[in-house]
């Protein structure tokens, strides 16, 4: 390392004004053995004052110089913060200032990408003061863009600047996951209601390249306040969804065993759900029974799914143990409980006992 790194990395301001004199301009631009430039250290570290110094020579060439995982000084900054560093680095020429906000790093992710991530609402307002069209238009590796990394990690107040700034809800990556995906695959409750003010239909029929919905997504979360504020709008179209095994959001959570998303589901048009029949011919109580799950299997019995639609020995006996627990239970309903014991016995003079 640089003499002139070292005093990057610990913040001498002074140390660098003489160095300045005494050392040949190349130097400003030499890197170590990963690439990194003493002003990529400078902006890590967050040394403001050490930023401004440095870009008095060689400004650009130093804004687009790339080191480890090809990460320029101003992705550091913004990855970690540092508002005043970011502003510094952005009191460049306009072209140097294009090409720093639209690169990408090693994954293809921008400094603005960098900032959502980690949630630096500071660095994502300064970012966005700069060419916020081509920002927020770029993509990552796997075609991910800003908007998608504020949805994914539950950044609400960076999801709402990039919003603000026109991002666009519409778009899907590279598997085809959209942002409301994002959001409610990972049960972010605000970021889910913050997209659903914008085309909401438009964002609640489309699958991704599985076939499965924001409301499957929001499903694998388990998350039920996500769940609800999907099927307050077009609750029926997503219901009758199809993943690519032809399976709907009911089979899909049966499989999960989450009972309280069963009994949620089970709120909106219950028979039409309970009928409908995978590519394999399973049912939504067959899903449950195969995988042991008696109290979804219960959920359903009692919103009226037929036991007979089980097939194999291994489901028969999971919906006779979820009819037990059901005639069990102290805080059933008397006439439920009769119901079930009818059933019971229908079940066993058809043999399934």
């Amino acid at each position: 390392m640089t003499p002139l790194m070292h005093a990057s990395i610990n913040g001498r301001v002074n140390c660098i004004r003489i160095l300045f004199e005494q050392l040949a301009e190349a130097q400003v631009m030499a890197g170590d053995n990963h690439g990194s430039t003493p002003l990529m250290y400078a902006s890590l570290l967050g040394h403001a004052d050490c930023v401004r110094v440095l870009l008095q020579q060689h400004s650009d060439a130093q804004l687009a110089a790339a080191g480890r995982f090809r990460r320029t000084p101003l992705m550091w900054a913004a990855l970690k913060g540092h508002a005043e560093c970011v502003r510094q680095l952005l009191q460049q020429r306009a072209e140097a200032q294009l090409a720093a906000l639209t690169a990408g790093d090693s994954d293809g992710q921008t400094a603005l990408m960098h900032a959502v991530y980690d949630g630096h609402v500071g660095c994502v307002q300064m970012l966005l003061q700069q060419d916020v069209k081509a920002q927020l238009t770029v993509r990552d590796n796997l075609g991910r863009t800003a908007l998608m990394f504020a949805a994914g990690r539950g950044r609400a107040s960076c999801m709402r600047l990039l919003l603000q700034q026109g991002a666009q809800v519409l778009v899907s990556d590279e598997r085809g996951m959209t942002s409301l995906m994002y959001a409610s695959i990972n049960g972010h409750y605000d970021c889910t209601m913050m997209l659903l003010q914008q085309h909401a239909e438009a964002q609640l029929i489309v699958g991704n390249h599985h076939g499965r919905t924001p409301l499957m997504c929001a499903l694998k979360s388990g998350r039920i306040d996500c769940i609800r504020v999907l099927l307050q709008q077009h609750a029926d179209a997503q219901l009758a969804a199809r993943d690519r095994f032809e399976r709907t959001p009911l089979m899909r959570v049966a499989l999960k065993g989450h009972a309280e998303c069963v009994r949620q589901l089970l709120q909106h048009r219950a028979e039409a759900q309970l009928t409908a029949v995978a590519a394999d011919g399973s049912t939504a109580l067959g899903c449950a029974a195969r995988k042991g799950f008696t109290q979804c299997v219960g959920i359903m019995l009692c919103a009226g799914a037929d036991p007979y639609a089980v097939v194999t020995e291994g489901e028969k006996r999971v919906v006779r143990a979820a009819v037990a627990d059901l005639c069990q239970e102290a805080t059933a309903p008397h006439k439920l409980q009769c119901v079930v014991v009818k059933l019971a016995e229908l079940m066993s003079r058809r043999g399934t006992s």
